[in-house]
């Protein structure tokens, strides 16, 4: 994919600028759900063993990374933008916000070209860590007057991110505003954390290069099946995209899954049945069912209606 198409990618998948609350979730309106069938997700679940390899990398940044001056210069220009970015509905903040951008942009090129791109994935994950530092202090909080300094210091490392992350379902509030981070989703915060840290070499550096290959991965599998805020076409390019990233990835099976969900029976049915002929599996048997009954559901509806 190219370095355009992957900057595309990662606009879709989280919104970076701040104001995206009012973004309409695609799963929306529902279709009926055939119960107790539920469609079998495991395809879009991140393994166990990139979740442990991802821990272990970020205790090893917080135990022996330290940031040189050329770094510190980054990570300083980074929070500069993202507290610029929380406030760009401002015409004169949007100015700014976009040198603060460039300013950025310019510095992490640089530093790739001299120290290499293991090192900007290295600050990127040190960065992360603290965003994540941050996150923790402020989940189960409702953002009130008494967490005010773990607040602003979400601020400066996510900017926006966390309005968008919000908007996009990985992070979520209670019937008390408290912030909650689901376990299941904690991968991917930080996978799309490090895809919007990758980005600020765009154009001179493809996403995908900046990411380790797990990253990428949950990326794509974030925008196909479990994001708010990703349009059909784009959730079917993911799958695409995930099955040439890794070959084993069964895209007759997602893009079944993806289709279903949306309640298109026609079009899941017809992946699914050729899935069937490929690779049979409980998974595959138990989809066609769910689109089955789907179907039947769907004709009851309309049957009432008339």
């Amino acid at each position: 994919m190219s370095s355009r198409k992957e900057w595309v990618v990662l606009a879709s998948t989280l919104i970076l600028a701040a104001g995206v609350a009012g973004a309409i979730a695609i799963f929306g309106p529902k279709p009926p759900k055939p119960a107790p069938i539920n469609l079998p997700e495991r395809i879009f679940a991140v393994s166990s063993e990139s979740e442990k390899q991802s821990s272990d990398q970020d205790n090893r940044i917080r135990s022996v990374f330290k940031p040189s001056e050329k770094e510190e210069h980054i990570l300083e220009l980074f929070r500069r933008f993202n507290i610029k970015e929380r406030g760009c509905r401002l015409d004169s903040r949007g100015k700014e916000l976009g040198k603060a951008k460039r300013d950025l942009q310019a510095a992490a090129v640089e530093l790739v070209k001299s120290s290499g791109m293991d090192r900007y994935k290295a600050l990127g994950v040190f960065a992360y860590c603290r965003f994540a530092d941050s996150l923790d202090n402020m989940l189960g909080s409702d953002g009130g007057p008494d967490s005010g300094l773990y607040k602003e210091r979400l601020l400066s490392w996510g900017g926006g991110f966390v309005d968008a992350a919000l908007s996009a379902g990985v992070l979520y509030r209670d019937k008390e505003q408290h912030l909650i981070l689901p376990h299941k989703h904690k991968f991917f915060v930080r996978a799309l954390f490090l895809a919007r840290w990758a980005g600020f070499l765009e154009p001179r550096f493809p996403m995908s290069a900046a990411l380790s290959k797990a990253d990428y991965s949950a990326v794509l599998k974030w925008r196909a099946w479990h994001s708010n805020t990703t349009s059909l076409e784009q959730r079917i390019q993911a799958i695409h995209d995930l099955a040439t990233l890794d070959p084993s990835f069964r895209p007759r099976l997602a893009a079944g899954l993806v289709y279903a969900r949306l309640g298109k029976t026609r079009q899941a049915m017809s992946e699914l049945e050729i899935e069937k002929r490929l690779w049979n599996s409980p998974e595959v048997e138990v989809a066609i069912e769910y689109v089955k009954e789907l179907k039947k559901l769907s004709s009851k509806v309309k049957n009432r209606n008339h």
